[in-house]
Order: structure tokens, then sequence, then C-alpha cells
């Protein structure tokens, strides 16, 4: 029997899109009162953004905020939704995320993508595969799309 996959209403983060991950984490620590944080690099070999291939390094932490995370990412330098995020925006919310499971992952992905909403930045390597969804105009952030092949350090 096929596994009936399923969108979970509840955003397992917020991602919030920074200049310098140690300055951000020392100011949400002691200024806002949020952490600890647990720290992580996740090297992406294959991204595509805007229908660019390139490859991503990103530093990110981690901390719980009630039912969900906060993730701040340090934005890599080049071309990637999280610079172009800081050119536009600056500091700040970029995106909603959840995490699926494999068939989770795919079906709200398809259904997206069938409702006409394009993929910006699409991401993967051995242990992650992940997509940001252009939602920004209509909903006020992007919704970024997880599925977790292994655990992630810090996580």
């Amino acid at each position: 029997m096929e596994k009936e996959a399923t969108f979970s209403p509840k955003a397992t983060h917020i991602g919030v899109v920074v200049r310098n991950l140690d300055e951000a984490t020392k100011y949400y620590s002691s200024v806002l009162g949020i952490g600890p944080f647990r720290f992580t690099e996740l090297d992406l070999p294959h991204v595509i953004f805007k229908g660019k291939p390139d490859s991503l390094k990103i530093k990110m932490a981690w901390a719980n905020i009630g039912t969900a995370d906060i993730e701040l990412i340090e934005a890599p330098p080049g071309d990637n939704v999280y610079q172009e995020f800081l050119r536009t925006k600056g500091e700040g919310v970029q995106h909603l995320g959840w995490h699926f499971d494999k068939d989770g992952y795919e079906a709200q992905l398809n259904k997206c993508e069938k409702q006409g909403i394009a993929v910006i930045q699409s991401a993967e390597s051995e242990k992650v595969q992940l997509v940001y969804m252009d939602t920004a105009e209509t909903v006020g952030a992007l919704f970024e799309f997880v599925y977790r092949k292994t655990g992630l350090p810090g996580q």
C-alpha cells in the first residue's frame, strides 16, 4: 500500500538571513534571549539558482523558539537566494521552512508547481535535498521544503 504524503500545517523553522553569523547569534542571545544556538555548516555541491548551476557552503545557527526553530543563515558569497535577499531587503526573515519525508517532499513540490509556484533555488547533497519556492510576493516570505536524507549536525 502506497503511503499518502501530507503537508504539515506547522512550519518547522523560520529562516533569517544575516551578514555575520557570530554577531547575529550574540545579538539574538544577549538582547532577545534566544538560544542556546547549535552551529553547523552545510556543503551543497549541486545548487541551481534561477536556472544557473553552482555550489554553496552555508553557515547556520539553530535555536529552539517553542514549537519551531529559528535558523540564522550567513549569506554565502555569490549569486544565490540569500545574497539576493540581502541586496533587496537587508537582514531579516527570508523563509518559512518545512521538513518532509521523501514522499511528502515530492508531493508538496509537485502540488506547488501545479499551482504555478516556481522553484527559485534548489540544492542537493548526500545529506539533504531542498527547494525555495517563489512565494514572497503572495505570502511575504519564501517557502522552503527540506528532505533530510540523514541527520544534520546541530539539529
